[in-house]
């Protein structure tokens, strides 16, 4: 009896002592939510996920900078650590924005602030691959403070999303023996710096013209590499270069290279790009982003090409189009082109380009995890 109660005696201090020095859990007021993301890709072509930070603690916070980076958990036995995105031999950083609240944007978060941003990236080797996203701000020094005129108390701590994962697949069929072709044409000199089993990459790096982009077009069309080649040359339009509400009476500011024909229409066999002004240029754009949608409407970027293809219908002159696809991805697109749309739709009634109407509610939102 002696012995059970100096047990439990002991077990009581034990408890007392862990309760009284026990460190209280520190409670972050920001969230990390993953509300979108490709679960599954072939080799060679990026991966995006819609990642939403909240400010959840009900009041402003001081916020110098703030991290967003990817925390790998575990990854294909075949690839090494080094490798996988973010790391320091990674040589595509705008493909992996690192910064996600920059001192330009100030220094008071509200308490209802709320931003979503897309991460873009690439996996180095087939096989499954499970991460976090990680945002976390640590001390700042004083230096730092004065230049940027930060505030003094500010938010140092971490917050972490839950645990995603993607596989990246083979790819079969025609899909594979584009893949084998382009890889074919990929310097060797850059497997030192780019993982081998990304060889679909390092085409893209050489100073010397590989014709991997005619190759695709004139060969594999159909496969899921030309279709995403084909988005990948037409993105860099009015949506993210130009201010779009000042384009429909001065189309002359849109202008690019590409493989169409005198008449504007595509043309696989042409060895070298033409520069396109205008509405010749748009319509060209239509035309290969119609291919590409067509061929492969359910990847991640066919939205993508749905809201280009929304703001150069406008600019052609059919208005209904453009709401009817704007209306569409407000509705059922991935939740970082849905508020585009939204933003877009918005901006355009409340400059009388378009008349004011209510779209049907939808999937904008996303579901975090």
């Amino acid at each position: 009896m002696k012995s059970r109660n100096i047990f439990i005696v002991l077990a009581f201090v034990t408890l007392l002592c862990s309760v009284r020095w026990a460190r209280p859990e520190v409670v972050s007021p920001f969230v990390v939510e993953v509300i979108d993301y490709v679960e599954e890709v072939v080799l060679g072509l990026p991966i995006v996920c819609d990642v939403r930070v909240r400010n959840v603690s009900g009041e402003g916070q001081g916020v110098v900078a703030m991290e967003l980076v990817q925390k790998f958990e575990s990854w294909p036995n075949d690839v090494k650590e080094r490798d996988l995105p973010g790391h320091s031999h990674w040589d595509s950083p705008s493909e992996l924005p690192r910064v996600f609240y920059k001192p330009e944007d100030g220094f008071e978060v509200p308490p209802d602030w709320s931003q979503t941003k897309e991460r873009v990236f690439r996996l180095p080797g087939p096989g499954r691959y499970s991460f976090r996203y990680v945002i976390r701000m640590g001390p700042t020094p004083v230096r730092v403070k004065k230049m940027f005129d930060a505030p003094e108390e500010h938010w140092i701590g971490e917050a972490s999303s839950g645990l995603i994962t993607v596989v990246v697949k083979e790819p079969e069929g025609l899909d594979a023996e584009a893949l084998r072709a382009v890889c074919a044409r990929a310097p060797q000199k850059l497997a030192q710096k780019i993982p081998p089993a990304d060889c679909y990459r390092m085409s893209w790096f050489s100073r010397e013209p590989t014709g991997t982009f005619q190759l695709l077009l004139t060969d594999y069309s159909e496969s899921i590499y030309a279709s995403y080649e084909i988005f990948k040359s037409h993105r860099n339009n009015w949506i993210w270069k130009l201010d779009f509400y000042e384009q429909p009476g001065n189309l002359s500011n849109i202008w690019g290279y590409t493989q169409c024909n005198s008449s504007a229409m595509p043309d696989r066999g042409m060895k070298e790009s033409r520069k396109l002004i205008g509405k010749e240029y748009l319509r060209c754009q239509e035309q290969w982003l119609r291919i590409a949608l067509e061929n492969h409407p359910d990847t991640w970027f066919s939205d993508d090409i749905r809201l280009i293809l929304a703001g150069d219908a406008y600019l052609l002159g059919d208005k209904e189009r453009c709401r009817s696809l704007l209306e569409e991805l407000i509705a059922r697109g991935r939740p970082s082109v849905a508020g585009k749309a939204r933003e877009l739709l918005d901006g355009m009634i409340e400059k009388g380009m378009l008349p004011a109407s209510t779209p049907k509610p939808g999937f904008a939102g996303g579901t975090a995890r």
